[in-house]
């Protein structure tokens, strides 16, 4: 993506905060996309498994994913003052992971850096199980405005 389209999506979106001192949630996963590009680029980490996984497209999707889930009106009305966002964002924005067109092999890898940026993997495992309607993670995504799922596909 250039920066023009970047731009773009930034003034589309531009009403999605990240966090209550006003960042924006596209300036946010621009830097720490960048961030994790600058972490591949100076480390040079290995991938240890030879499975073909890319861990540099792994690390740049699940930066640039990390945070989909704040686009949730609860949580924009908790960044703005409001109530308190009683959901876990990192986990809605496992939502988001069909949208990738990467190897299936990578997905599970993405998921785990994704949904983990916060809490440990014990405290969530039995909370959150899958997208249908009945369960908590279903109902996590009721509400999320179209446009603006669409603005950050």
């Amino acid at each position: 993506m250039k920066w023009r389209e970047v731009q773009g999506v930034r003034e589309s979106l531009q009403h999605l905060l990240a966090k209550s001192s006003g960042e924006l949630l596209v300036d946010h996963l621009v830097a720490v996309t960048r961030q994790a590009g600058e972490f591949a680029r100076s480390y040079r980490p290995e991938w240890a498994l030879r499975d073909g996984a890319d861990l540099g497209r792994m690390l740049a999707y699940a930066a640039l994913l990390h945070d989909f889930g704040k686009i949730h009106p609860g949580f924009q009305q908790a960044v703005r003052g409001g109530a308190r966002f009683q959901n876990r964002h990192e986990i809605l924005s496992l939502a988001f992971l069909d949208w990738l067109e990467i190897p299936d092999m990578e997905l599970p890898w993405v998921a785990a850096m994704i949904g983990t940026h916060h809490k440990e993997w014990p405290r969530l495992r039995d909370r959150f199980v899958d997208s249908n309607p009945e369960t908590y993670l279903g109902r996590l995504t009721n509400g999320i405005p179209g446009e603006d799922a669409r603005g950050l596909y």
